[in-house]
């Protein structure tokens, strides 16, 4: 049982009857048995609060309050786990916003759905630059493996709520030293391709748009 995602809490069991009392001295430890039970925390998250002092100088009105220490985002409320969280949660386990959103509030945290949309947003921006850096890097691979998947995006204009989603195409890329880069288009035409292909070429690294 590996123990590098989750902590490991021991509880020991001692043989009272037998280790102390008037016969005590008829027994010694020689070792322990362990059994292991999975459990589950009633909530994952957590509330931190940040007590600051505030403090006033004799003789003036003026407070003066200690800074905050440096966040993820200015102005957020939320921690960076928290923020890391939301990702994994959607993009790794493929548990949507809506879903976390219900788990948040049977915590007792009550967020509106459009602010754990902006914490997602926000961190995919944090995240851009590693991609860039990781897609540029793929691509000067001497093999480069690439292959389309169809997927379901925004439904088109004026279609309604009923409407039908558009079909966009994520390109994955695959490098040799083993990067893993998914790419958007919103068709199969081999300009996403040429465009990806000429920094090969010797044209200027890759730049992804918002």
């Amino acid at each position: 049982m590996s123990s590098d995602f989750f902590k490991l809490f021991y509880c020991e069991i001692f043989l009272v009857f037998s280790l102390s009392g008037e016969n005590a001295d008829q027994y010694e430890l020689v070792g322990h048995k362990e059994t292991s039970r999975v459990a589950q925390k009633t909530s994952a998250y957590e509330v931190v609060i940040t007590k600051r002092q505030i403090v006033k100088r004799k003789g003036s009105s003026q407070l003066i309050t200690a800074p905050l220490p440096n966040l993820v985002f200015d102005s957020s409320i939320a921690d960076v786990s928290f923020a890391v969280g939301l990702l994994t949660d959607k993009f790794l386990y493929h548990l949507p916003l809506y879903r976390q959103h219900l788990r948040l509030t049977a915590a007792g945290i009550y967020l509106g759905h459009a602010t754990l949309t902006n914490i997602v947003k926000r961190a995919i921006e944090l995240l851009r630059p590693i991609a860039v850096a990781q897609l540029n890097n793929g691509l000067q691979s001497s093999v480069l493996a690439m292959d389309e998947a169809p997927i379901n995006v925004s439904r088109e204009p004026g279609a309604g709520s009923h409407g039908k989603m558009k079909q966009a195409y994520f390109w994955p890329i695959y490098g040799e030293q083993d990067e893993v880069v998914f790419t958007f288009s919103q068709s199969r035409a081999m300009a996403h391709i040429q465009r990806l292909l000429d920094h090969v070429w010797g044209q200027p690294p890759i730049k992804m748009e918002s």
